[in-house]
Formats: C-alpha cells, sequence, structure tokens
C-alpha cells in the first residue's frame, strides 16, 4: 500500500511539472505573439494568408448528412495606409454522405 501511494505521489508530481512547463509555454508564446503582432499597416505592405475550414454533419437517416471543406489562399496589398487590395483562390468541396449527390467548385 506505502509503496502504491508513492507511486501516486510521483505520478501526481510529474504531472504538475508538466503542467508548469507547459503554462511556461504557452506564456512565452503569447508573449511572443504580442511582441511581434503588428495591427498598423502601411502603403506598401503585402500580406499573404491562408484559411481552412473542415465541418461534418451527422444526423438520423431522414435528416442530410453532409461534410463540407474549403481552403483559401489570399494576398493583400495595401495601396494606401489601412486600405488594400486582394485576391486569391478558394477549393472547396460538399459531399452528402447519406447518397451519391457530390458537389466540387473553386473560385
Amino acid at each position: 500500500m506505502e509503496r502504491l501511494c508513492r507511486s501516486m505521489l510521483d505520478w501526481g508530481t510529474l504531472l504538475d511539472e508538466k503542467t508548469k512547463i507547459m503554462k511556461k509555454l504557452l506564456t512565452v508564446f503569447f508573449v511572443v505573439m504580442t511582441l511581434t503582432s503588428f495591427g498598423q499597416v502601411q502603403k506598401g505592405d503585402m500580406i499573404l494568408g491562408t484559411n481552412f475550414g473542415f465541418l461534418q454533419q451527422d444526423a438520423d437517416e431522414d435528416i442530410m448528412n453532409y461534410s463540407y471543406t474549403t481552403f483559401i489562399l489570399n494576398y493583400q496589398y495595401y495601396i494606401t495606409d489601412n486600405i488594400s487590395l486582394g485576391l486569391g483562390p478558394t477549393i472547396s468541396s460538399t459531399k452528402v454522405l447519406n447518397n451519391a449527390f457530390k458537389v466540387n467548385s473553386a473560385g
């Protein structure tokens, strides 16, 4: 019994150490992101960004079950301070899972 209690205490100590390390890493991450993120943009700045999304709905047989996936790539160029022009492709796919219907699109 004493051996079991000792091993449980060691496990608890290990979890506490991992939790402390994770808290420190998250704190460092948010500090770095705060220091490197600037909300002010100027004429001539360029931004390249992406977005990915996935959604799946599973329901009863009489309700449509589907999955939706999208990927967006965009580029923006600031023509003046805080005003940009942007473009980028969007690729999406929708599948209805309870029959053979499938739609793919790109824009």
